[in-house]
Formats: structure tokens, C-alpha cells, sequence
């Protein structure tokens, strides 16, 4: 790929939270995100979302019969909000006729001090999905929505396509949250190089 001589834009999205109108809800979903980014599926017991959240074990029943529950919804919930985040990229991308097609703005994403937490529990939520099928479910069902919204705003793009780059892009996702722990260089990739090209190759 042909190095961008661009420098790297400086990105400000919104903070991956949950949104969902429910005080309650939105507060278990980041607790369970903050919480099982630094103990993993294992650690984050129920007592501790609940410290972390401010609610009591008893009120976080009320809602999720268990602990898979809850880790379903905020993988939901938070995958959305990157994907809705991802796809305006998109949009935004294609009416200014970039050759990255906004792909790249996944990877800036991802450079953000903020993200760190949403990263960690992404890979735990993959980790889990080798035990829960619930979890995969959850996450498959996300991505399909993505899809359908993806076709929906460039209809001009035939489903083999979109489906191609969701697939390329979630499975650069998860190399990407498997390895942004293990090293400091990702800042110093030129991941637009690569989108650029990727977005060439599929006529986005």
C-alpha cells in the first residue's frame, strides 16, 4: 500500500456509553463494561457490578435473571453504539468522496485514551463466546443489523460487498483488541494506506 502523506486527524466521537434511555439500565451496562474489562468474565461478579454501579445485587435481579444476561445486553448495547458511530464514519466519508471510505476512522477510534475500557471488554465478550452461546448469538445479531443499515445507505453497493467488509472489519476488530495491549505502535501505523487501498479494491 501506497503510504498517506495526510496527517492523522484529530477524532473526538462520542464516548462508547449506554444509551438507552434507562437510568438504571444504562448504569449496570457500563459497570458490567468498566468491571469485566479489568477482571474478565470470571471476576466480574454480580457484588461488584453492584459496588460499581451504585445499585444493590438485589435491584440488578430485578432486571437480568444472571450475570450472562447482563454481559449479553451490554455487548449489545455498547457494540451498537461503536457500529452506529462506525457507520456514520461511513457516511460522512462517501459525501466527501475520501478514498478511505471511512474506514480508517475504526482504527483512530481505537487510538482514543477512552476506548481502552470498551476494547478490554470487547476481547473478554469474544473470550466468552467460546462458553456462551448466548454471547455470540448477541454479537452476530448486532453485526447483521449493521448490515442491513449498511445496505440501506449505499444501496449502490451490492450485499456480497457490504458483507465482505463487515466481515474484513470485524476481523480486524479482533486482531486489533487481541493486540493493542501487547504494544505501543498502533499510533504509529498507516492504517489509511491500507483502507485506502481496501476501499479500491471493492469500488467503495
Amino acid at each position: 500500500a501506497k503510504p498517506t502523506t495526510a496527517a492523522r486527524k484529530s477524532l473526538t466521537p462520542k464516548p462508547i456509553r449506554s444509551d438507552t434511555q434507562n437510568p438504571l439500565r444504562d448504569a449496570l451496562i457500563d459497570a458490567t463494561a468498566e468491571v469485566m474489562s479489568k477482571t474478565g468474565f470470571t471476576g466480574a461478579t454480580i457484588s461488584r457490578i453492584a459496588r460499581k454501579s451504585d445499585i444493590t445485587s438485589g435491584s440488578i435481579y430485578n432486571f437480568y435473571a444472571d450475570k450472562e444476561s447482563l454481559m449479553n445486553d451490554s455487548v449489545s448495547e455498547l457494540m451498537r453504539t461503536t457500529q452506529r458511530q462506525n457507520l456514520d464514519s461511513k457516511k460522512v466519508a462517501s459525501s466527501l468522496h475520501k478514498p478511505n471510505f471511512g474506514l480508517t476512522d475504526s482504527f483512530d477510534f481505537g487510538l482514543i485514551p477512552d476506548r481502552r475500557t470498551w476494547l478490554r471488554f470487547r476481547q473478554e465478550c469474544i473470550i466468552a463466546t467460546r462458553h456462551h452461546k448466548k454471547t455470540h448469538k448477541e454479537m452476530k445479531k448486532v453485526i447483521t443489523e449493521l448490515n442491513e443499515s449498511m445496505t440501506q445507505s449505499f444501496p449502490h453497493l451490492s450485499p456480497a460487498v457490504v458483507n465482505l467488509v463487515s466481515m474484513g472489519e470485524q476481523a480486524i476488530g479482533y486482531g486489533y483488541s487481541s493486540l493493542f495491549g501487547y504494544t505501543n505502535l498502533f499510533d504509529k501505523c498507516d492504517f489509511d494506506a491500507i483502507m485506502v487501498q481496501v476501499a479500491k479494491q471493492n469500488s467503495l
